[in-house]
């Protein structure tokens, strides 16, 4: 009794179990624990051991030697080169389109002088394929310019609408701010009378009626074509 009382609990809970119970070689005070074996990682490539758990959370995470390195190794190096434009980035504020309209109005002028120049060019051109380059050309001028006076007409009648809700403001009414589909109706207002000045909006009608009328074409069903009787 005097021998089972200087065993530890453990040991001697095993000894009131039923069955045959050899005892232990070491005490189990100073039984070393095995240790695991780090497990492999499933992943494409080479099999490589994962990392031993570390015994507390605050030390350092130790790699075992025996884990061969990988032959490609994932580096980081230096960052995509990115071309930026000041100009339209944010950090550097908001843009001013009546700033930015007088900054680089030399532009303009010379965009209208390169219309001028290519009028003349056009007349004396003799070749069919250089006249329809310089006809492409001049397109794409007279159209950018269009652009830009739609633009400009759009923008004064916006400034035009902030300038009444700033009197109503001052007089003590509630301001109304134009939503998104405001400003497209008012754009389309001012493309319509546009083209009402200049005599062309019958035209411009005609031609979106029977763009329209092509995009219902191509949902309608295909006619059946009835067997031929041989």
């Amino acid at each position: 009794l005097a021998a089972a009382a200087s065993l530890p609990l453990r040991e001697r809970l095993r000894l009131l179990q039923p069955g045959p119970s050899a005892p232990s070689r070491h005490p189990p005070a100073v039984i070393r624990r095995k240790l695991k074996r780090p497990r492999r990682e499933e992943g494409s490539g080479e099999q490589r051991l994962a990392p031993a758990r570390r015994a507390n959370k605050n030390h350092p995470a130790v790699v075992s030697s025996r884990i061969p390195v990988p032959r490609f190794r994932e580096t980081f190096g230096p960052a995509k080169y990115r071309p930026r434009d000041p100009r339209f980035e944010e950090p550097s504020g908001q843009l001013d389109d009546a700033a930015f309209r007088a900054s680089y109005s030399f532009l303009e002028e010379r965009q209208r002088e390169e219309e001028e120049s290519l009028r003349r060019t056009l007349k004396r051109a003799k070749s069919e394929a250089t006249r329809r380059r310089l006809q492409a050309e001049l397109s794409r001028i007279v159209q950018q310019a269009k652009q830009r006076e739609r633009h400009d007409k759009l923008q004064q009648a916006l400034r035009e609408h902030r300038n009444e809700q700033r009197e109503r403001v001052e007089k003590g009414a509630k301001p109304f701010y134009l939503k998104r589909s405001a400003v497209k109706k008012l754009a389309l207002e001012n493309r319509f009378e546009e083209l009402r000045k200049s005599g062309k909006l019958t035209r411009h009608l005609e031609r979106k009626r029977k763009r329209n009328a092509a995009k219902e074409r191509r949902w309608l069903p295909s006619r059946r074509e009835a067997p031929q009787e041989g």
